[in-house]
């Protein structure tokens, strides 16, 4: 291949010749990742979360809605044109769009905007995700259960695929909890604030369970002071400054758990226009794949990292427990590990040329997060003496004990590497969080010569796929 600027004429000379298969232009191609619109540049968290790596170079075919239980939606708004479907005001009776109060504006923003329409900001749900405004809340933002139930119920019964509620109280209802149920067995994945007091008290609906409670972290992946958090926290994401849509029109920025529920919303969404997905499977792949940020009350299986979402596969399903008194948080499948070694010991240490044994190996995980079903483990033997570690199966015998007993395990051998593959183990979720001590013992290995192997080069790596 050759590169060259041609004249006309010489174009055609090379055209003619019999020698030359082909001539192309040489055209100039934009990178993909960043969209047109003009404010885009203020919208720190979308890099932060990954959107960047999905929008451009992943196209969603399907569709999903994400049902705004909210102060209504400003339809009015250019930047919000084309991104409502028919909702509903419980308060009203009205379609539910218009907002006297701005703070359901705000959301929508944040989850469908028009993106790279070359004005104001990005949507995170960039591609066939739409919002259905439903009015639960008055111009002063506040609302009663009835109407939240009533909300939860129509928004189920019209389609949505995702419910997002930015509203909380310290006050558990059961009837609340029963319209959420409702939700969750008909496949909607629910979201919700966990508040803005800086507590640890929890809070409902983020408390309960079925609910991804949702906190606010910042810039730097801390935890923002006026976030609650605790046992109502499944999950962290951008609250702080957050660009996004006004109710009279133009833009403003805002900070608070409502934003962060609507990040997760719409990264939910996203997922969701993958109809063969499961509510329970776009939940574990949304706390599967988040990044270590603060301490697991704070951000409960980390911060939501769309990209690693987008691209997970896994369809382990994962709902949420909830707080008091049904539940007490998590469960913790995440954060994302990419590598967990640390106090690694192994028997036995000495054998005999070519003997065939089973080797009992202890660890202490380390590293970010947990190690959980989906995980695959590498054990790779590389010996101190001359000669290499072999197996008697391509599939070895695992044992899994300690901190792996809710783990069933499958494996392969290729050289001197096992890699193991772990799985629920049909009752409890397999999983392992930071300094966990575990034992594995692998059967058949060929030793490849006598000695002793108190110094070999043994070790234990996690990567999730």
């Amino acid at each position: 291949m050759h590169a060259a600027a041609l004249t006309a004429a010489g174009l055609a000379i090379l055209q003619a010749d019999p020698a030359v298969s082909r001539v192309d232009v040489d055209r100039t191609r934009a990178a993909e990742g960043t969209p047109s619109d003009t404010d885009y540049s203020s919208q720190w968290s979308l890099p932060k979360i990954g959107w960047n790596q999905v929008f451009g170079s992943v196209n969603p075919s399907g569709s999903a809605v994400v049902a705004l239980l909210d102060t209504g939606v400003a339809a009015s708004h250019p930047d919000l044109a084309g991104s409502l479907v028919a909702g509903t005001s419980i308060v009203d009776g009205s379609s539910g769009r218009t907002d006297s109060n701005g703070h359901g504006t705000w959301l929508a923003g944040i989850i469908a905007a028009g993106t790279d329409n070359g004005a104001g900001i990005a949507g995170i749900g960039y591609a066939g995700v739409k919002v259905m405004p439903v009015t639960v809340l008055d111009a002063q933002g506040l609302g009663q259960d009835s109407d939240i139930i009533a909300g939860i119920v129509w928004a189920t019964d019209h389609g949505a695929d995702v419910i997002n509620m930015s509203f909380s109280n310290p006050g558990y209802s059961p009837a609340l909890q029963a319209a959420i149920d409702y939700a969750w067995a008909r496949g909607v994945v629910l979201v919700a604030a966990t508040g803005n007091d800086g507590s640890s008290a929890v809070t409902y609906p983020a408390g309960d369970r079925g609910v991804i409670g949702v906190s606010n972290t910042d810039q730097g992946d801390a935890l923002n002071p006026s976030s609650n958090y605790g046992q109502d926290t499944f999950l962290g994401a951008p609250g702080t400054d957050i660009e996004t849509t006004a109710a009279g029109g133009g833009y403003t920025s805002v900070t608070g758990t409502s934003a962060s529920a609507a990040e997760v919303s719409a990264a939910a969404a996203l997922q969701a226009t993958d109809p063969s997905a499961s509510n329970g499977v776009l939940v574990g792949r949304l706390a599967r794949s988040a990044d270590p940020a603060g301490t697991a009350a704070q951000t409960g299986n980390g911060r939501l990292n769309l990209a690693r979402a987008i691209a997970d596969s896994g369809s382990e399903s994962v709902q949420p427990a909830g707080a008091a008194p049904l539940g007490s948080g998590g469960p913790l499948v995440g954060p994302y590990v990419a590598a967990a070694t640390s106090n690694v010991s192994f028997a036995p240490a000495t054998s005999t040329a070519g003997s065939t044994l089973t080797y009992t190996v202890s660890f202490r995980t380390s590293g970010s997060g947990a190690l959980i079903a989906g995980n695959k483990i590498t054990v790779s033997f590389s010996p101190g003496p001359p000669g290499a570690f072999s197996f008697n199966s391509t599939t070895p015998t695992i044992g899994l004990t300690g901190g792996f007993s809710n783990c069933l395990a499958t494996s392969t051998a290729a050289g001197n590497v096992v890699t193991i593959t772990l799985a629920n183990n049909g009752v409890l979720v397999c999983g392992l969080g930071n300094s966990v001590q575990a034992t594995l013992t692998i059967a058949g290995v060929v030793n490849p010569a006598a000695g002793n192997y108190n110094k070999l080069d043994f070790t234990v790596e996690t990567t999730k796929d």
